[in-house]
């Protein structure tokens, strides 16, 4: 019976430090808080008998959830989480030994004291097994109820679902055991009422906020591209004055020239047009090299970041060896996630004496699209680990946000890999595209 205890309540522990988002519920240390708390609340049931006590579990939830909640999850979703992963596992539960029972009948085995120990373990087994198969999608679900503004629906029905288990349980209070008797014959029906309510909210909670996600994201993705073109536009008017003005300066050494004027045409060659050549010569190679880029909206991302960077006095080296045509997929997603990659660039590589951003794009024979940023970094702390988790930054609070949104667009789009890797002296991250459109 102890072993039963204590798989469930790992079964419940699981569930809502999942639900926080903290992935590490076999751990030992919390083996070891499941364990002991388990043998403390068994023992004091079997010695009160106010089965009751079972609603402890969820003070304990609770306890463990608030030192562990993430940066800006509110309290109220802590609380939430606790009572959602409680009523959800007592259902399972309910469910899994049933469905296990139903199906021992069936067999010709007798049903012996042995057996009547042993199923309900190996539902809860079978229970645990679950959730751990199923860790990553709890997980997701976790992020979308937390922007969902049908939480406070899902915070009530779970509440009041607690409420029910309690008063089904066999309570020794006599407040309960009065509304016991009072739903004695409705009280399932309650409960699988509101286990169907609460996931046709779920469901409708997943929908919704995936749909409003998008919606921003694409928002989002077009005030960017908008900004980016922009910045373009603004490249091309400076271009176009250092052209008119570099005309002007040829003029009047063509003038000293035909005058013989060696003192004004040295003093005009080393103060004006030296200075300017190695800034002009940069500038155009760097457009001719994304001129070979198919994607408009792809090939201004680049230039405005080319120019941000090089205007920030670091050193851009763009290899783009053949035309690259336009991909399939989706076009907010791939500049949203370029975009971020480029800026974590040029801000770590203009904090470094090198100063130094390599950009490679090409393709390969098998349908495959390579987008290669490498950049000088000076942080000899990072984790590689931890940069993908969510409000990690190393730039200060409330910015750790750019890697994890990354590494959700990549794990949304099935023909996207991202590859990172680390030197002593440069960071390095290696986008693959594949199925492109011809």
């Amino acid at each position: 019976m102890i072993v039963w205890y204590s798989v469930i309540a790992l079964c419940h522990l699981a569930v809502f430090l999942l639900l926080i988002q903290q992935t590490a519920f076999l751990s030992k240390r919390m083996l070891g808080i499941s364990m002991v708390f388990t043998l403390l609340l068994a023992s004091a049931i079997s010695i009160s008998g106010y089965s009751e006590l079972n609603l402890l579990l969820l003070l304990l939830l609770i306890i463990i959830g608030l030192p562990k909640r993430q940066e800006g999850m509110p309290v109220f979703y802590i609380v939430g989480s606790a009572l959602l992963s409680y009523f959800v596992v007592t259902i399972l539960r309910i469910i899994v030994d049933k469905s296990a029972y139903t199906l021992y009948l069936q067999t010709p085995f007798y049903y012996g004291v042995t057996t009547q120990l042993l199923l309900p373990l190996a539902s809860a087994l079978l229970l645990l097994g679950l959730i751990i198969v199923g860790r990553k999608k709890i997980v997701a679900l976790s992020a979308i109820l937390q922007q969902s503004k049908w939480y406070p629906v899902i915070f009530v029905i779970s509440l009041v679902g607690n409420i029910l288990l309690m008063i089904a349980s066999q309570p020794k209070i006599a407040f309960l055991q009065t509304w016991q008797l009072y739903l004695a014959n409705q009280m399932m029906l309650y409960l699988w009422g509101l286990t169907l309510l609460l996931g046709l909210i779920v469901i409708l909670s997943i929908h919704f906020t995936k749909e409003y996600a998008n919606i921003m994201s694409q928002k989002q993705a077009d005030k960017e591209l908008m900004h980016y073109m922009q910045k373009l536009e603004a490249t091309h008017e400076e271009l176009a004055t250092f052209r008119h003005d570099y005309m002007n300066i040829l003029l009047s050494l063509d003038y000293s020239i035909r005058t013989h004027d060696l003192a004004t045409i040295e003093k005009t060659y080393y103060q004006v047009v030296k200075p300017t050549e190695q800034v002009f010569n940069q500038q155009q190679v760097e457009v001719l090299k994304l001129s070979r880029i198919a994607n408009i909206e792809l090939k201004s991302l680049y230039y405005a970041k080319v120019r941000e960077a090089q205007q920030q006095g670091i050193q851009v080296y763009l290899d783009i060896p053949l035309p690259l045509p336009i991909l399939s997929i989706e076009r907010s997603s791939l500049i949203r996630m370029m975009a971020i990659l480029l800026d974590n660039a040029i801000e770590a590589a203009a904090s470094t004496e090198g100063k130094e951003i390599y950009v490679s794009l090409f393709e390969t024979p098998k349908q495959s699209y390579h987008m290669i940023i490498r950049n000088t970094y000076a942080n000899t702390q990072l984790s590689l680990p931890n940069l993908f988790q969510k409000q990690h930054s190393t730039k200060g609070a409330q910015r750790g946000l750019g890697l994890y949104y990354v590494q959700q667009i990549v794990r949304k789009h099935p023909q996207l890999t991202l590859q990172t890797t680390m030197t002593d002296q440069y960071f390095t991250q290696h986008v693959q595209v594949t199925n492109y459109a011809e």
